[in-house]
């Protein structure tokens, strides 16, 4: 980040929060990483690219000397709220 795009932040002029793209930045003392996680923020979360199964299995082709990292999060389902006694 240059010197420039940091001053710019810190005054509120280039705050990046609720953008998406390449290169953008997540801008935590507009919105903390908490907040930003419950608005599911793709800055901080990345983009769904594809869905697995349970017990499912991920297959990745990984240049040599390259890095993969995959962010995986259940999909929320319903819960039932036991009865009481």
């Amino acid at each position: 980040m240059s010197d420039a795009e940091a001053a710019s932040i810190i005054s509120g002029n280039g705050t990046t929060s609720n953008l998406k793209g390449i290169g953008q930045r997540y801008n935590a003392t507009t919105t903390s990483y908490a907040d930003g996680l419950a608005q599911k923020n793709e800055l901080l979360l990345g983009s769904v690219t594809t869905t697995v199964q349970p017990s499912g299995t991920i297959i990745a082709t990984v240049e040599p000397h390259g890095a993969a990292m995959f962010r995986l999060r259940a999909i929320p389902t319903a819960v039932k709220k036991r009865d009481e006694l």
